[in-house]
């Protein structure tokens, strides 16, 4: 496929054409009539399959993220 003389939006909008899947994310404050419009507004075709995904992270105070930690043990010097 051919996409060197296209935009960005365009190229964007041509690759959802071309997907087999697609994943949607959208702000859980959003309501669920606004998400499903917008996820609607993608007009997917009936071979395509739409997942949407509720991003919650920013609702999460600080204090209570969970921490991250290496797998990787520490190096030492020496």
């Amino acid at each position: 496929m051919y996409l060197k003389g296209l935009g960005g939006i365009e190229r964007s909008k041509q690759k959802l054409r071309e997907a087999e899947i697609v994943l949607f994310i959208s702000d859980i404050h959003k309501s669920v009539e606004e998400t499903i419009a917008e996820f609607n507004d993608l007009q997917l075709t009936k071979d395509q399959t739409g997942v949407i995904l509720l991003n919650k992270a920013d609702t999460i105070p600080a204090a209570q993220e969970p921490k991250t930690h290496s797998t990787h043990p520490p190096t030492t010097s020496g």
